[in-house]
């Protein structure tokens, strides 16, 4: 969305699928792996995103960001041991220079 000559916002909301193979490798635990957590192997999962960019052109050349990003993780994924999350949210900014 143009929000001024200077100034657009990027909305975004999507899913992200994670194969059983990298939920495991991730979040699983096996039983020959810890004596402190119980073994733990799931399915695949999605989780949702929700994200928003801001950007500001301050001339041709340079543009500056500020980026928020909210990661909703599935159920497989927090019911395991090792997290004790629901959810992942982070900030981030850029500049941009243009040769």
């Amino acid at each position: 969305f143009v929000l001024s000559d200077s100034f657009s916002l990027m909305p975004r909301i999507g899913k992200e699928f994670l194969s059983h193979e990298y939920i495991n490798y991730y979040y699983g635990v096996r039983a020959d792996e810890s004596a402190y957590y119980p073994t733990y192997q799931t399915n695949n999962a999605v989780n949702d995103i929700y994200s928003a960019r801001l950007i500001y052109k301050m001339s041709e050349d340079h543009s500056f960001s500020l980026s928020f990003k909210h990661r909703v993780f599935d159920k497989v994924i927090y019911d395991s041991p090792t997290i004790n999350k629901k959810y992942f949210s982070r900030w981030s900014m850029f500049w941009s220079y243009t040769l």
